[in-house]
């Protein structure tokens, strides 16, 4: 089933503490045509320079000076369509995130050398930030080999009273809440909401704070409370943060109980419990990035344990449970990462900055349990993934990526699973993208609760949420995407898309029921871009025509839903 938010007319979210409806919030930078400022070759004391082209003579050998924080607010007000009654009253209202938030995020520091790749890495570190819209950095001024830097980021707009609504694959779901994404101005993050969707309803509890007391420890503690159980997570870590990072640790945990269902033509067929608790320490350490590339090394011990019962006073027959299970084990893991990123706008986003990775990336876990640490078989446990870009060019992109994992218990295989994707992009001009991907799962000898669907809810507009099963599938989907120029009260930026998905799946079902081979769909929709807010989100409006399928489909699905990208 698809989720996200769909915000009430005229407001599309609450704003604030105040009963009054009215419109989320951003920054001026949303109004940058190119995204990308030119690089300029000689500096004085009146120079900018985005952080894309520190190229110019003497920065080289330069020594950091100054470092000035220059946070905006959401909307400028020195731009004549942002200066109006509404946009003065959400700024006046809004908290901006304080400045020693920024600084503590920043890779360098005064009286360090300069270095481009560390200037460059920050301003992607702080756009990765919810609360912000925008940052850059850039050079304020130069003399006698020091260099001043300016630092200059945008806020959005962060408390996020919501109602939320969408429709997919024939079914709705909905909720509403509350969310802080910069609580105070110190960029930590809470929320409190209720959903409910196909599955079960659900009131959530969370925390969230990537710079815990100004350092660079995460900490990440929610509580869901369910229809049908309960879900606990609790992360506290210090993660490879930046590319010449050397030490990592941290360790978690998570504990959950809930109904799950296995579906066939969208339909539930049968329900059974699943409890799932997991934890897990580790440490990791690094020689930082070595000339392209940084290599990576963990180490440390995890475990997990999962039970299936019958749903007591089930409307819905049982499936046959497979056994329990209880692994611990010492791991180790390693990743390769090549320094290799590009800055665009309207790939996935709607006039906003996006940081792609374009590199070489490798990461892969082993671990092995046995008896002697509590478990319950001996096993083998590994995961993998890579990933690259076999097309890289100013106007076309073609990338790959695949992962595998699993584990080997006693010799035989269990819940394996390989997933292969592309994704090809054309810049056809600056409003139009086209945009196609498909992907492959593979799988062997799935555990009950890691089956393999196509649907409303993965790709398969036109056709009911877990509409078909398997154990093998592929999707493919093509997508004209096209980004306008319409900015309603410099809010909303508004975009449309035409599509085709088609699928099918393979092998064993856990309904055993008839496969219907391909399915395929054609439709239209349009899109709602919102960069004044922290929630990011884009709104997708499709309507989808099913051209294959069975009779009882409807011939025409809705799609009302939420997603990060376009």
């Amino acid at each position: 089933m698809t989720r996200g938010y769909f915000p009430a007319w005229p407001s599309l979210r609450l704003f604030a503490a105040a009963a009054a409806l009215t419109f989320p919030a951003g920054n001026a930078l949303a109004d940058t045509d190119s995204g990308e400022l030119a690089n300029v070759a000689l500096l004085s004391t009146s120079s900018r320079l985005d952080s894309s082209g520190f190229d110019a003579p003497g920065l080289k050998d330069a020594t950091i000076g100054e470092i000035r924080i220059v946070s905006g607010n959401i909307f400028d007000l020195n731009i004549p369509e942002e200066n109006h009654r509404l946009h003065r009253w959400v700024n006046s209202l809004h908290i901006k995130t304080r400045p020693e938030v920024i600084r503590t995020q920043l890779l360098f520091a005064p009286g360090e050398h300069f270095n481009a790749q560390l200037v460059e890495e920050s301003a992607r570190l702080l756009r990765s930030n919810r609360y912000l819209q925008d940052a850059e950095i850039i050079p304020a001024a130069y003399k006698d080999g020091v260099v001043d830097l300016e630092v200059r980021t945008n806020d959005v707009w962060t408390l996020s009273p919501s109602i939320s609504f969408s429709r997919g694959g024939g079914k709705n779901s909905g909720g509403f809440g509350i969310k802080e994404y910069n609580l105070l101005g110190s960029g930590s993050s809470v929320g409190l909401g209720y959903k409910s969707d196909i599955d079960r309803n659900k009131t959530t509890l969370r925390y969230l704070n990537r710079n815990l007391l100004r350092s660079r420890y995460q900490l990440l503690a929610d509580y869901s409370a369910a229809t049908d159980g309960f879900t606990q997570n609790f992360k506290l870590e210090q993660p490879f943060f930046a590319l010449d990072t050397r030490r990592s640790r941290g360790f978690s945990f998570s504990n959950t109980r809930q109904t799950e269902a296995l579906y066939d033509r969208g339909n539930i067929i049968s329900r059974f419990e699943h409890e799932f608790r997991q934890g897990a320490m580790f440490l990791g350490w690094s020689k930082g990035l070595q000339g392209n590339w940084t290599r990576r090394y963990t180490a440390g011990l995890a475990y997990e344990s999962h039970r299936y019962h019958a749903v007591p006073n089930a409307s819905y027959p049982t499936p046959e449970l497979q056994a329990d299970r209880q692994l611990a084990f010492p791991f180790v893991g390693a990743e390769i990462l090549q320094n290799e990123f590009a800055t665009t706008r309207n790939f996935d986003q709607m006039n906003r900055k996006e940081d792609r990775h374009l590199g070489k990336q490798l990461v892969f876990r082993l671990g092995y349990a046995n008896s002697g640490l509590g478990s319950s078989d001996n096993a083998w446990l590994f995961t993998g993934h890579y990933s690259d870009s076999l097309l890289r060019r100013e106007d076309r992109t073609l990338l790959f990526s695949a992962d595998l994992n699993g584990r080997l218990v006693n010799g035989a295989s269990e819940n394996i699973k390989t997933t292969l994707g592309v994704r090809y992009d054309h810049r056809q001009s600056v409003k139009r993208l086209f945009h196609a991907s498909a992907s492959a799962s593979i799988g062997h000898n799935l555990d009950i609760d890691n089956p393999v669907y196509i649907g409303g809810d993965n790709g398969l507009r036109g056709y009911p949420l877990r509409y078909q099963g398997g154990d093998k599938s592929f999707m493919l989907t093509l997508e004209q995407r096209y980004f306008t120029d319409w900015y309603p009260f410099r809010m909303f930026n508004v975009g449309g898309a035409v599509f085709f998905d088609a699928g099918r799946t393979w092998g064993s079902d856990p309904a055993n029921s008839e496969n219907l081979g391909w399915l395929r769909d054609v439709g239209l929709g349009l899109r709602i871009g919102n960069t004044r807010s922290g929630i990011g989100r884009i709104i997708h409006i499709d309507l989808a025509y099913p051209l294959d399928g069975e009779s009882g489909i409807s011939n025409l699905q809705l799609l009302v839903e939420a997603k990060r990208s376009f």
